[in-house]
């Protein structure tokens, strides 16, 4: 007959030698956290935790007992997860710096761009700026320190989010410090003395073609494709050719010496593209009232309630939200939310810790002032 005193002495055993594994196993677990954080890397990764379960059941002598054991490495990961959430919780920028006032500035295009013009909208007293070719170029020249800020399109009015500056502001160590809002105004122009009724190509970014798609619908214009707007309106002037055109600014035409053919043949009189304004630092000025904010979240039903919660309970009032797929994994999303609040209110804090701790990837874009 079987003594269950001693039955119970022996699971005493084995849960000691559990605990004694548990502590190395969370250890390594913190050390795993620390590694997500240094390399912006989620919480939560699904594939590994399916090979997880593969390989342990194959390890399983007692086949009866798959279905249990995969129970057991369930609730361990989910103990796991936790934990490197509470070991990363809230890392809030904590070194609030203040405005440079020597200001060496990126921007992405060339003179007459309209991130130029934002350029010049938004700073008064500009030391040294330079243009590049890529927005990827504005952003390393910030983050690397060799530039103050970098000025970069954001979103249009009509077309919606620019997706490879939105992936930019997730994944470079850059924040948000502020934000401008430039009329797009695209024009049609050519060499001095060229005709419209003679032009047979005309070159731009695409967003110019994608915002114009109206009046260009009808016309037997070729339409091809260019790196900016303004560069545009700078290879027109060099090419010396009347039979091709731009689509850009005013300011564009006049630099490079085109004259304007067709105005203003955008589709919406009220388009406008929203510029940020990023630094390597955390800035908050004292009029800031405007937080950004990305977040990734579980692939279950009620997660993006949960996270939004966080915001309606606390009264903070939420300006805009956006999607935006994760590419490595299919039907999973980054959502850029913007509140009104400032990073010192005892409110908005703990509504951003909150939605850090229901969170897979969480990142605080910035504080600035909003522009209405």
């Amino acid at each position: 007959m079987l003594d269950i005193d001693q039955l119970r002495k022996e699971i005493d055993a084995i849960d000691k030698s559990f605990v004694e594994l548990f502590e190395r196993r969370m250890k390594v677990v913190e050390k795993i956290a620390e590694y997500k954080l240094e390399n912006k890397m989620d919480v939560f990764d699904k594939n590994r935790e399916n090979l997880l379960l593969e390989k342990t059941e194959k390890q399983l002598k007692d086949r009866s007992l798959a279905k249990y054991l995969n129970m057991f490495f369930i609730n361990l990961m989910d103990v796991s997860k936790a934990y490197q959430k509470k070991k990363l919780e809230f890392k809030m920028p904590i070194n609030i710096s203040e405005e440079k006032k020597d200001k060496k500035l990126a921007y992405q295009g060339i003179l007459g761009s309209f991130s130029y013009s934002a350029m010049k909208k938004y700073f008064v007293n500009i030391e040294e700026s330079q243009a590049f070719e890529q927005f990827e170029e504005v952003f390393d020249k910030v983050e690397s320190g060799e530039f103050d800020y970098g000025i970069l399109p954001f979103e249009n009015s009509s077309t919606g989010a620019i997706r490879d500056n939105y992936d930019l502001v997730r994944d470079k160590k850059v924040y948000i410090v502020g934000e401008v809002l430039i009329p797009i105004s695209h024009n049609i122009m050519a060499l001095k003395g060229a005709k419209l009724e003679d032009l047979e190509e005309l070159y731009s970014h695409p967003q110019a073609f994608e915002q114009s798609t109206v009046y260009l619908k009808n016309k037997n214009f070729k339409l091809i494709p260019y790196k900016n707007t303004a560069l545009s309106a700078e290879y027109v002037s060099k090419s010396k050719n009347t039979k091709i055109g731009a689509i850009a600014s005013e300011e564009a035409g006049e630099i490079y010496n085109l004259e304007i053919l067709e105005k203003s043949i955008n589709d919406s009189t009220k388009n406008n593209t929203r510029f940020i304004i990023i630094s390597k630092d955390f800035q908050v000025k004292e009029k800031a009232n405007k937080i950004s904010i990305v977040f990734s979240t579980l692939h279950k039903a009620g997660e993006l309630f949960n996270i939004m919660s966080s915001i309606a309970t606390k009264g903070i009032n939420m300006l805009n939200i956006k999607s935006i797929p994760i590419l490595e994994k299919p039907w999973e999303y980054f959502f850029y939310i913007d509140i009104n609040g400032n990073i010192e209110d005892e409110q908005i804090r703990e509504a951003l810790k909150e939605i850090e701790e229901k969170s897979n990837f969480f990142k605080i874009l910035g504080n600035y002032e909003e522009v209405i």
